[in-house]
């Protein structure tokens, strides 16, 4: 079967807007995260983004930026009527319904704005899946392409909604740090909110060798998907529906466990999330797989956070380099995972991303490098 491959990528985080750069200084252990929200959500990561005059929108314009970005990294990405875009977005356009832009807000505004800008008749759908909505559109496009029913496809996603009423519902549930992010610790507190985006280009395999131009092409090796029936907010401290989006993945991809090199968590540290990966990851890896989570640095991206950690998985592929993650000290009780708060290098061949959202929504995808 031929493979499915991502051939561009785009991102805007508040680091900015290259890819290898952010990852630099990931590495280097720098966060974007500051204290500077109100007194109810103070710690938030936000972007130097501005719109411009045509596009007032700030989740749109950041779609169009980043898909502008991965078109350019793959000029000989074919454009026409077999491609369609996927570019989702979990609350849409907040700070415009907040002004009384009504229209920018709709959540399809941003895959609406790309297919419009870019000519495309394909579709222009945005899967909304919480937090883990960029791995959802990832596994539209993927299935799609697989049907016959397009030949390629820009899937990412966006998020610019760091609005007094989303934070104002985040801290009512208790989810915000009070004193920044610490993931899988006995401290943690929750996490800082915050804006960006990421896009990619999907193609078969087989049109990235008879067109030429692309400058890498990373496998999407499996994917998987999976829901919670336990309550919206909540997963069961064991995490069956984590793990069983990680063994769909695997199964997909026809992998054994041992034949993942990293894993890049969600980690939002808050108890029941971090209980609950913990369990589902050491589960199926134990403790040797290394991990990493990357919140800490970028702050949790909401709706984009899975394309952007898919965005930073793929430096990790390319150079061999697993991050540290930042504010990682004391384990918490119930006997961690390989976290280190260093940087790691090593071959790594294959990497697993995770994330999962209010809703019960989980995705999982391994991408690979090739060989």
């Amino acid at each position: 079967m031929d493979k499915l491959v991502i051939t561009g990528c785009g991102l805007l985080t508040g680091f900015g807007t290259n890819p290898t750069a952010t990852f630099q200084r990931i590495c280097q252990g720098e966060s974007v995260v500051r204290q500077i929200g109100p007194h109810f959500a103070p710690f938030l990561a936000r972007t130097d983004f501005s719109c411009s005059n045509d596009c007032p929108e700030r989740s749109i314009g950041m779609a169009i930026a980043v898909v502008s970005q991965a078109l350019s990294s793959n000029p000989g990405f074919i454009l026409d009527d077999m491609t369609a875009v996927y570019m989702s977005s979990s609350k849409g356009g907040m700070e415009s319904i907040e002004n009384g832009a009504f229209f920018d807000w709709l959540p399809d505004g941003p895959a609406r704005a790309v297919a419009s800008k870019w000519k495309l008749r394909a579709g222009a759908f945005n899967v909304v899946a919480a937090c883990a909505s960029g791995l959802f559109g990832l596994a539209a496009a993927c299935r799609d392409i697989r049907s016959g029913r397009i030949s390629r496809a820009i899937v990412g996603c966006t998020e610019a909604s760091l609005t007094s009423t989303v934070l104002a519902g985040f801290s009512k549930l208790g989810v915000l740090t009070r004193k920044g992010m610490s993931p899988f610790c006995r401290e943690r507190d929750g996490f800082a909110p915050g804006e960006g985006a990421a896009a990619f280009l999907v193609q078969r395999q087989k049109e990235v060798f008879q067109c030429g131009s692309a400058s890498f092409a990373v496998p999407i090796s499996g994917y998987g998907l999976s829901s919670s029936f336990e309550h919206p907010l909540r997963f069961h401290p064991e995490g069956p529906e984590i793990k069983q989006a990680m063994m769909q993945a695997l199964y997909m991809a026809d992998l054994k466990n041992d034949q993942i090199d990293a894993i890049c968590l969600h980690g939002t540290a808050t108890e029941n999330n971090d209980t609950a990966e913990t369990a589902a990851v050491r589960s199926l890896f134990g403790r040797s797989t290394p991990c990493f989570a990357l919140k800490p640095a970028l702050g949790h991206l909401l709706g984009a956070c899975a394309a952007v950690e898919m965005a930073i998985c793929l430096q990790v592929l390319a150079t061999g380099t697993i991050p540290l993650t930042l504010g990682f000290r004391e384990a918490d009780s119930n006997g961690g995972l390989f976290l280190s708060e260093k940087l790691l290098n090593r071959p790594v061949r294959r990497v697993l991303s995770l994330n999962f959202g209010f809703g019960g929504h989980v995705g999982a995808v391994i991408l690979e490098k090739i060989l």
